[in-house]
């Protein structure tokens, strides 16, 4: 949840702990709001469901809304949250409403805002923005590991996981930029169990990290513990873990002691309750932590640091070895990858990223520049699949282009804090800043090529005035913070024979010394086998360049390079023969060394010392042989998947020898059973059902998932349709609910266990036997527990219910005609001046600059059947608009998709 708030004095100053609101949802579910409260007058006959929309109350139920924020502003809470937390177009279009969150919910929370207490008091508000069911960080199709349903600019409003929260943070960052005075903002994550991680396997020093670079004034977690951090911490725990019917037992006196214990331990800075919590439980965090000092940020324990991270926190401090970034996920770099990518063989070369962290890379390099790949695409696509792979995902990555629309599609797919690889002064200052901004939004740190508009230097004097000059604009125009600069000097190629070259690595060096020196907090890398690309194919002579180059320029202060990970050797293990050779060369001590090195290869090299992978473990038993496959290879769904997939055609083979053997001529089904999937109508939380139909997928059965939000009638007609043997629903009712013929699994593992007995002849029984007589344990409990409330009679509850007189109270809207309406009659050669015709010229590959942005222009004086004409098309296409539908003879049939930025759309 990420909230953009005014100044909280009491914050800065440190004077006391400030308490934070509870649950809305809590609140508004104790008031028991039926469907046609939701709807109100307004909405009375809009086609979806609106029951549990709450952020719809704020239009339809305002006084509800603002009752429940006055109650916990008398219950002691300086600082409110708006009625918000589902006001996305995302969440909204579950119910059909996304049009409506700019303008109505947005203006009716205002107007709730203006009417409540705080005006009188010092109290404040903050704009809540909560999770969707939608996710960057995880593909919901196992087949299609690089698949997202949901893009980075789609999510740049709101916060599923960490990378939906830097979307969020792109955002509001550019909103404050362009339209509003900047707020201070508030992030909270969630830990979803002790392994310390949030739900797409990020570390929680890795999740604050990866949201630093918004400078939020507190950060901490919700429905979880606070986290400590440079920045204020913020706690704001559940009433406890929720009870089978998804309440909260925890009673405000326990929930305030908890958060008495951090406060006490000096902790926090704002405290307050999400979900369960009551104004009851805020009063008494309140008076609990009402005498406890504030928790006072530290200000000086990272500044040295450069902090990265993948799934798992890197940090680069004083007395970080050199860091190795993992170079061979390079199109232009590695033939074998280049190959793979250009083949679309993108799972193939993931193992290349393997290899490359398995052999100590501690970042990894992605490189997409190639002319005849679309870069954007295969850049994404590639990302996407490394964060389905939980052992390269650990790892920061280096988004590394020189093209920045490149750069900028793999920023998009990364949940962690990448490295940004590269962006120069060549193109002028104005783009330096504007793309340095762009990263620093996007929360990255960066790479800076040591070029200017004069292009890339030799000296080591050039080097360190650009340098300075880059510097100086990213601290001071950007906001970049200087542990997040990183200068490449420009390693050059030595040994070439020219003697211009021969300086190239002395240069190197010296200009390392001095920007560490000069440039407080900035760090030094470059790509290392461009030092010896004269010595390409021979191995061992650039193995021992390299190391022997990186033990001189470690001292001077190089701190990372991108490296062929495992192929370094070590400085003391090298040939002394071929050490000294090489570092006269580096040096430029010897006008010969060049000739020497070949001599060198031809006679003593036989080949490079390098760490290779073995095939060991195929010599052991079958017993070995399965526990390293199960410890090295089955370490994702997608794996498993594959696997099974492998399997079925032997199968397929088994079962038809069967039947021929029987007679049977039926027709073969690979899969176990048919289940269909649901996320149940009123629930729009979808990773769950993700994961299970993943695993059962996973174990070989035919998986039908629905969605989200489905109502009882479809899932039946749905399951009926295509003849599904098993019904899965997110309903955590189905103990008390549901007829006998059901189980709930307590795992998803268990559950392709549980399906695969359901549909086994010889078991079923059995286990409809015991699961029947466990539920009816469980059920009974439950009942046992509530006979101390008081239950209303059959009769008084028929008496209550809903009763319509339709022939009195209701008068249904009786539609104004129906069928088809033409209008006819409009000049809709008014639409001309509004129509975007750069989709028309892009199919047709109409070519040229002209005056009408870029674009051949369309004259007044003439009208769009000039173009038919001139095509020869046939006049028979239609255009739409938000109001009227009418013929147009243009003859554009078909072929583009125009938008009118005065209309909704058109479309030929």
């Amino acid at each position: 949840q990420v909230v953009a708030l005014g100044v909280i004095y009491n914050i800065h100053k440190g004077k006391r702990i400030m308490i934070l609101d509870g649950g809305m949802g809590t609140m508004i579910q104790e008031r028991r709001l039926e469907e046609e409260h939701f709807r109100g007058e307004e909405f009375k006959d809009h086609t979806h469901s609106l029951k549990g929309n709450n952020d719809l109350l704020s239009i339809t139920q305002s006084d509800v809304i603002y009752n429940i924020h006055k109650e916990y502003l008398l219950a002691g809470a300086d600082i409110i949250e708006t009625n918000t937390f589902s006001s996305t177009c995302i969440a909204q279009a579950d119910y059909g409403l996304g049009h409506l969150v700019r303008e109505r919910v947005s203006g009716a929370v205002c107007r709730i805002t203006l009417r409540s207490p705080i005006r009188s008091c010092k109290r404040y508000v903050a704009g809540a923005v909560g999770p969707t069911n939608k996710t960057l960080s995880v593909s919901p199709s196992v087949e299609r590991p690089d698949f997202r349903n949901v893009t980075f600019d789609e999510l740049a409003e709101t916060i599923f996981d960490t990378a939906n929260a830097k979307a969020a943070l792109f955002a509001i960052d550019k909103l404050f930029e362009e339209s509003y005075e900047p707020r201070p903002i508030f992030i909270s994550g969630t830990i979803v169990d002790r392994s310390g991680r949030t739900l797409s396997g990020q570390t929680g020093e890795a999740f604050v990290i990866s949201v630093s670079h918004a400078k939020p004034l507190c950060i901490g977690l919700n429905c979880a513990i606070g986290k400590c951090t440079t920045a204020h911490v913020l706690c704001y725990p559940n009433a406890g873990l929720p009870n089978t019917f998804g309440g909260y037992d925890e009673t405000p006196e326990l929930t305030a002691s908890h958060l008495k214990d951090f406060a006490t331990d000096g902790l926090v800075n704002l405290v307050g309750g999400c979900c369960g919590t009551t104004p009851a439980h805020i009063r008494a965090i309140a008076e609990k932590v009402k005498h406890c000092h504030p928790r006072v940020p530290p200000t000086d324990v990272f500044q040295d640091y450069m902090l990265l991270a993948g799934l798992e926190p890197f940090r680069i401090g004083p007395y970080t070895n050199f860091v190795n970034i993992g170079e061979r996920c390079n199109v232009a770099g590695s033939r074998k990858f280049a190959k793979l990518i250009m083949s679309g063989n993108y799972e193939e070369a993931l193992s290349i990223a393997k290899t490359q962290v398995e052999m100590g890379a501690q970042v990894l390099d992605i490189n997409m520049d190639e002319g005849m790949l679309e870069g954007p695409a295969a850049m994404a696509r590639f990302c996407c699949l490394i964060s389905s792979e939980p052992d390269i995902a650990r790892v920061p990555l280096c988004i590394d282009s020189s093209n920045f629309e490149v750069i900028k599609a793999g920023l998009k797919c990364c949940q962690g804090k990448c490295i940004v690889n590269s962006i120069s002064l060549k193109e002028g200052e104005e783009e330096f800043l504007q793309r340095a901004t762009t990263v620093r939004r996007y929360g990255a740190a960066v790479v800076v090529m040591a070029f200017d508009e004069e292009g890339y230097t030799e000296t080591e004097r050039k080097f360190v005035d650009i340098c300075s000059r880059a510097y100086r604009l990213l601290v001071t125009q950007v906001g970049f913070d200087p542990n997040d600069i990183i200068f490449d000097p420009n390693i050059l190629t030595i040994g070439t024979g020219m003697e211009e070259h021969s300086e190239y690595a002395i240069n190197f060096i010296r200009a390392t010394r001095l920007i560490k020196e000069l440039l407080p907090g900035a760090r030094i890398s470059g790509g290392l086998s461009n030092l010896s690309f004269s010595f390409r194919g021979m191995e061992v002579i650039r193995e021992a360049m390299h190391g022997a180059f990186l033990y001189h320029a470690i001292k001077d202060g190089m701190d990372m390079g991108i490296v062929n990970a495992g192929s370094l050797p070590v400085y003391d293990d090298i040939d002394k023969e071929l050490l000294l050779m090489c570092e006269n060369l580096i040096w430029n001590k010897d006008p010969e060394a060049t000739e020497k090195l070949l001599l060198y290869a031809q006679s003593c090299a036989k080949g490079g010392k390098k760490v290779v992978q073995t095939d060991e473990w195929r010599e052991g038993t079958v017993e070995e042989r399965l526990e390293y496959g199960l410890i090295k290879v089955i370490k994702s769904a997608r794996v498993m998947k594959k696997a099974v997939a492998h399997l079925i055609p032997f199968m397929e083979k088994e079962r038809e020898a069967m039947l021929l053997a029987s007679g049977s001529v039926e027709e073969i089904d690979p899969y176990q059973g048919t289940i269909v999937l649901a996320t149940v109508k009123g629930d729009v939380h979808d990773i769950g059902k993700n994961i299970v139909g993943v695993v059962l997928g996973c174990n070989n059965f035919r998986v039908i998932d629905l969605g989200v939000m489905i109502p009882c009638d479809r899932i039946l007609r749905e399951a009926i349709d295509c003849k599904a043997d098993i019904i899965g629903l997110s309903d955590t009712h189905t103990h008390h609910d549901l007829s006998t013929r059901y189980f709930l699994a307590p795992s998803s593992v268990l559950l392709s266990l549980q399906c695969s007995q359901l549909l086994d002849e010889n078991v079923k029984e059995e286990f409809f036997e015991e699961t029947t007589e466990e539920y009816e344990d469980i059920r009974q409990d439950h009942y046992d527990s509530l006979k101390e409330r008081r239950f209303l009679s059959l009769a008084q509850a028929r008496e209550k219910g809903l009763h319509v007189d339709w022939l009195s109270q209701t008068r249904p809207v009786c539609p104004q005609f129906l069928g088809t309406r033409v209008f006819e009659g409009y000049d809709l050669r008014r639409l001309v001046d509004y129509i975007d015709w750069k989709p028309f010229f892009d199919v047709w590959q109409l070519r040229g600059k002209y005056p009408n942005r870029g674009y051949p222009k369309i004259f007044k004086d003439k009208t769009i059947i000039h173009l038919t004409k001139t095509l020869r098309l046939e006049p028979k296409s239609q255009i739409w608009t938000n109001q009227t539908k009418g013929q147009i003879s243009t003859g554009l049939t078909s072929i583009a998709h125009v938008s009118c930025p005065k209309y909704v759309s058109s479309s030929y």
